[in-house]
């Protein structure tokens, strides 16, 4: 397989390009070009100075010599691909854990959690259950001491 060739002055593009990064990687990643393509060096002295590896540095300058200026529109790694629910089946999930206990205000946790691996279709930790509530506004309460049970509501009750 013949090696793709880099892209003849390209030192003026890449430092435009360098003008509207917005993260670390994304600064790493011009740099990276605009390093071989400025001063020569060699992808291990381009590793050292941007702490990198010399793998990762021949990647990006292959894939840039391969694809051009779309490696610069890539989307990111984030997201939220291990979330249990949505944030609106979360929403629908606790109105309609409100609905069921209409006549309380408060609600019990053993209660939410049941609602949320049902949903889900497996068991929770705690910890989700948890941020989901506070994700949504809802705090715990502690009513008089006559009342055993602590239990969680709406902030702003409906």
């Amino acid at each position: 397989m013949a090696r793709p060739n880099w892209p003849k002055d390209c030192a003026a593009e890449l430092q435009a390009e360098l003008k509207r990064t917005h993260t670390k990687g994304q600064l790493r990643l011009v740099l990276c070009l605009l390093l071989r393509e400025v001063t020569r060096l060699k992808p291990d002295q381009i590793a050292q100075v941007l702490g990198m590896r010399p793998p990762s540095v021949r990647a990006v300058q292959s894939s840039y010599a391969r694809e051009g200026k779309a490696i610069f529109l890539r989307p990111g790694r984030g997201g939220d691909r291990r979330r249990h629910l949505r944030v609106p089946e979360e929403r629908a999930l606790l109105d309609d854990v409100m609905i069921e206990a209409r006549p309380n205000i408060i609600v019990e946790f053993r209660t939410i959690q049941a609602a949320y691996e049902r949903k889900a279709g497996y068991p929770v930790a705690h910890s989700v259950v948890y941020r989901m509530l506070r994700r949504h506004g809802w705090r715990k309460v502690v009513l008089e001491k006559i009342m055993a049970p602590r239990g969680w509501a709406a902030s702003k009750l409906p």
